[in-house]
């Protein structure tokens, strides 16, 4: 009975040496079998190919999928996740198995704005990514005077209502504030604005894909 009593505290010991030793793997991590799957935040991520520096992976979200082909360390984004290759294991022997660790995570949040910021006078949208999230929110008016003004703050959005009476002779149309009708030369002005930025909105969309 005195053995096992001096065995009990050795055990805890043991056992406590293990774990700080051996620390769970972050539930991020995956070792996937070449050609194996698993599903993440409700995507299905498949390790296609393994060669011996580099993997292949696709990303299926039900709607749309893609592949990646990243090297060993490298990080590559798609349908939302975030995909960086860990480790490989390969085998170049013919039905040999292959496999690599790859770490899986949700976009990081961000946000991009295609006016460049609080700019009442140029229609513009809003985009990035929430908890993996990809959102895209256009400037709107609200009424003919106030205006839902969509801007970045740090990798997160905000949206704040402004009223274009605030310049003189402005209402809200069309996403921003504009000079009312009737004011010469100010509808050529109008055009010029709404031409850039769309031309704002199709860079960045370029960029971000």
């Amino acid at each position: 009975m005195n053995i096992f009593k001096k065995l009990i505290p050795m055990c805890f010991l043991v056992v406590f040496i293990l774990i700080v030793s051996f620390p769970p793997v972050l539930s991020t991590q995956y070792l996937l079998k070449e050609g194996e799957s698993t599903v993440f935040n409700g995507k299905t991520v498949k390790l296609e190919g393994v060669s011996s520096d580099s993997v292949v992976v696709s990303i299926d979200n039900g709607v749309t999928k893609g592949t990646l082909s990243l090297y060993l360390g490298q990080i590559g984004a798609f349908n939302g996740l975030q995909i960086k290759v860990v480790d490989i294991y390969y085998n170049p022997i013919e039905n040999g198995a292959s496999y690599a660790v790859l770490d899986i995570s949700a976009m990081p949040n961000s946000c991009s704005d295609s006016d460049g910021g609080f700019e009442p006078k140029i229609i513009g949208t809003v985009s990035g990514y929430y908890n993996g999230v990809f959102y895209s929110i256009k400037d709107k008016c609200t009424t003919n005077n106030l205006l839902n003004e969509s801007y970045c703050v740090g990798t997160s959005w905000q949206v704040r209502s402004f009223n274009c009476n605030s310049y003189p002779g402005y209402i809200c149309s069309l996403g921003k504030c504009i000079k009312s009708s009737g004011g010469g030369g100010g509808g050529g002005r109008n055009y010029l604005l709404d031409l850039m930025g769309v031309l704002r909105e199709f860079i960045n969309k370029i960029f971000r894909r």
